[in-house]
């Protein structure tokens, strides 16, 4: 099926595209991070929007680059995506990782590769 037929091309404009998303999604992550634990708000509203965000922008986008072919290697594309930014994220506002943080991160990571597998 040609939805399925992913060729290496492809691959080379999701990884361009994850990379964006990693360095973009860091940022907003962090400046999420930032804004709302020194406002002294809730952990989920710094964890989870920024999370759900990323999640279903980096599957979107992902998709939309290789004109919404779907494959494994896209998802997985997608997950590294996501979990890169939460590293670089956690890097530049060397907070700590809640547990709660690693369940909305998880979610992030589902609602991304369900866009592209």
């Amino acid at each position: 099926m040609p939805t399925f037929d992913v060729q290496p091309t492809f691959y080379v404009k999701a990884v361009a595209v994850g990379v964006a998303v990693v360095i973009g999604g860091a940022i907003l992550w962090a400046l999420f991070n930032f804004i709302f634990i020194n406002l002294g708000l809730s952990i989920f509203t710094s964890a989870a929007i920024p999370a759900l965000a990323i999640g279903y922008g980096a599957g979107e986008s992902i998709s939309a680059s290789v004109n919404a072919k779907r494959s494994k290697g896209l998802a997985y594309i997608a997950a590294g995506s996501v979990i890169g930014a939460f590293i670089f994220a956690q890097i530049i506002y060397s907070g700590r990782i809640e547990f709660f943080g690693l369940i909305v991160l998880a979610v992030a990571i589902y609602t991304a590769v369900q866009r592209v597998k």
